[in-house]
């Protein structure tokens, strides 16, 4: 094969797909994140045309999304200090997650993280423009290019459409 110069990037992942069930984390709290949602819920004031966060719907995807989120290298079990909406839009859900500091010697683990679950069921096979592949390789494709420019993508999960991405 002849190197014409151009950018090849394996679309294999280095990420598990880990779900709310894995077991090598233990369980969270469900009534501490009940009740971070609610706060979430109350404190997010939707600006058209993104969607009000106030269905029990939304309740359901954010448990979810924490659920998963808390199986993550990166958030090492801790416990979630704090939940904001940033975003309910036609595409996709994006919350910060904050959780408490890290202690000895996990100092470098993030104090918060993204996680953005997209809402259509293909667009974890089709890429025109839905977001979920093109999000998820070109993160991975951009920090093996150029480090420390973009986001880390922390996990991954194609069953459930979601992301984990560091907090810039």
């Amino acid at each position: 094969m002849v190197d014409n110069g151009s950018m090849q990037v394996s679309l294999s992942s280095n990420f598990p797909a880990l779900s709310p069930n894995d077991s090598s984390a233990p369980a969270p709290n469900v009534e501490h994140l009940s009740a971070l949602i609610e706060e979430a819920i109350a404190a997010y004031s939707p600006v058209p045309p993104q969607a009000s966060a106030d269905s029990a719907s939304m309740r359901q995807n954010l448990m979810q999304l924490l659920s998963w989120a808390h199986s993550l290298e990166q958030v090492a079990a801790r416990t979630v200090e704090r939940v904001q909406i940033l975003g309910t839009g036609m595409r996709s859900v994006v919350v910060r997650v904050a959780y408490e500091p890290a202690t000895e010697p996990a100092e470098s683990l993030p104090t918060s993280i993204i996680v953005k679950r997209y809402r259509r069921k293909d667009s974890t096979v089709n890429a025109g423009g839905f977001g979920y592949l093109r999000e998820r390789y070109g993160l991975e494709a951009l920090n093996l290019q150029v480090p420390g420019l973009f986001p880390q993508l922390y996990g991954a999960d194609p069953e459930l459409r979601v992301l984990a991405l560091e907090d810039v």
